[in-house]
């Protein structure tokens, strides 16, 4: 899985083990003063064959990127 640069620089990994990777997209450090009350969104992302790209909806492709919608 890949993130565009957009992404990149909103994303907390905690961790990655056997091609799985816990984040979290956001102001962490903001988060954790609302954490008890917010029950947030969740997305799952798999790919069996192939790769994933997530990005922004406004972000634009950097030069030699292709991203299909």
């Amino acid at each position: 899985m890949k993130f565009s640069d957009g992404i990149e620089k909103d994303l907390t990994t905690f961790n990655e083990v056997n091609c799985v990777r816990h984040c979290f997209l956001g102001n962490f450090l903001h988060w954790v003063d609302f954490a008890k009350d917010w029950t947030g969104d969740e997305v799952i992302v798999e790919s069996k064959h192939g790769g994933v790209k997530v990005h922004y909806e406004d972000d634009v492709p950097g030069p030699g990127q292709n991203w299909v919608y």
